[in-house]
């Protein structure tokens, strides 16, 4: 049995009697508005993947620009600990420590003494 499209309506003769139909195809022709929207959306596709295309390449160099400043802080930021610890490790070096005072006051003191027994002794032989 076929309907008024000439598709088969009741398949089930067709099966038992081993014949095995596929429903025919319609030549799709495109009506005239729809040939116009799809030669638009077709050539607006490429503008908006372009368009994404440069948001993206955007996107990443702005990323790659504050990953570089992040990278150039943090460099910065050790460079200035370093040299500041390199500058309490020349100013403790150069400090002389209590012990180390003491004893050239002593030393001072000793030779000032030796001095004045040289000087002593000179002038009881002059005498």
């Amino acid at each position: 049995m076929l309907d008024e499209e000439g598709q088969v309506a009741d398949k089930r003769q067709l099966l038992s009697a081993g014949l095995n139909v596929a429903p025919s195809k319609k030549s799709k022709l495109p009506k005239p508005g729809e040939m116009e929207k799809k030669t638009m959306a077709g050539s607006q596709a490429p503008m908006v993947r372009d368009r994404q295309d440069a948001k993206r390449a955007m996107k990443e160099r702005q990323s790659r620009m504050v990953e570089a400043q992040l990278e150039q802080a943090a460099k910065r930021a050790a460079d200035e600990e370093d040299e500041e610890r390199k500058k309490m490790e020349r100013a403790a070096k150069s400090r002389k420590t209590e012990g180390e005072i003491s004893d050239a006051k002593a030393r001072y003191v000793q030779r000032k003494k030796e001095r004045e027994m040289e000087a002593a002794v000179a002038a009881e032989g002059k005498k």
